[in-house]
């Protein structure tokens, strides 16, 4: 059983999947195929999706895991794997009164308000969970009702979906902090 469907069925939310698309190719046979699935944890609604590939491309698109967000007064955030860019960019750039863990900071890139951010790291459990993956975590004003955490490397169980979860509702929860 693939893991939204697991999800899904676990908190009793809904599970779609496109029916399989082949196409042959000049150099193989091509698959596709589209899964999506949306569940309620704590009055908070997710959704996660994925557009599966196989055959020829082994590349497959990562799935995408969103926290829906209801706040008339959204910051934007963005937190992402550090470059060799950003580390040399830090390097120049001045530094603002964000207080965040050191080994966090070599691993992941902060951009967006300062005072969300600092509520953000300040909370132990997230730095551990984050530390535990390599995740993108984006909340933008164009669209402000939606959290979206991208994991770069995929998800392989249960365990891990759960886990990044938690680190969105982490999130949602220090959103309003000030």
């Amino acid at each position: 059983m693939n893991i939204i469907k697991e999800i899904c069925e676990k908190y009793g939310g809904n599970y779609s999947e496109e029916k399989k698309k082949s196409i042959l190719t000049p150099v193989g046979k091509l698959s596709y195929q589209f899964r999506k699935g949306s569940f309620t944890i704590d009055n908070s609604k997710f959704e996660i999706k994925i557009s599966e590939n196989n055959g020829i491309a082994t590349q497959t698109e990562p799935y995408i895991l969103i926290l829906e967000v209801s706040n008339p007064n959204i910051k934007e955030l963005i937190i992402y794997p550090k470059t060799n860019f950003d580390r040399i960019f830090n390097f120049f750039k001045r530094k603002e009164s964000i207080k965040i863990p050191k080994t966090v900071e070599k691993k992941y890139q902060f951009e967006g308000d300062f005072n969300l951010i600092n509520c953000i790291v300040s909370e132990e459990n997230f730095n551990n969970l984050i530390l535990d993956d390599s995740i993108s975590i984006k909340l933008k004003k164009e669209s402000p009702n939606h959290l979206i955490l991208i994991p770069n490397r995929g998800i392989d169980s249960l365990k891990k979906l759960e886990s990044l979860i938690e680190i969105l509702k982490l999130v949602k929860e220090r959103i309003n902090c000030d």
